[in-house]
């Protein structure tokens, strides 16, 4: 039997816990960013994490900041756009794209398409 739990940190940022496996979505670990304002603090520390998974390149779910919390051993897994963002920080990324498999431990994780509203106002 597969054993999960799923903690919302903040904004987009979920934190999905299967099979000994944790898996960090689109970090914003800052108490404000921009617009975007925290309803309860910011976590003081990280879990440990395996991967870290980045929808797109929009700066409140490609944080950069949050990102340099997360130590670089952890994988960093997002589309294109946005892998080009994190290697021109400085950081190791693997891009997938819709369709694309990759295995964290024990876990497979399938990447699907998304549509998003490309306005940029808040």
């Amino acid at each position: 039997m597969r054993r999960g739990r799923i903690t919302y940190v903040g904004h987009a940022t979920t934190l999905i816990e299967l099979d000994g496996v944790a898996l960090l979505t689109d970090p914003l670990l800052r108490g404000r960013f921009g617009h975007v304002r925290r309803i309860v603090p910011a976590p003081a520390a990280l879990p440990a994490v395996d991967a870290v998974l980045i929808s797109h390149a929009h700066r409140d779910h490609l944080d950069m900041p949050s990102l340099r919390r997360v130590p670089d051993s952890v994988r960093v897994f997002a589309p294109p756009a946005a892998a080009a963002v994190v290697r021109r920080a400085g950081r190791a990324v693997q891009a997938i794209l819709p369709g694309d498999r990759v295995s964290v431990g024990d876990v497979e994780v399938l990447a699907v398409p998304a549509r998003h509203d490309g306005r940029m106002h808040p």
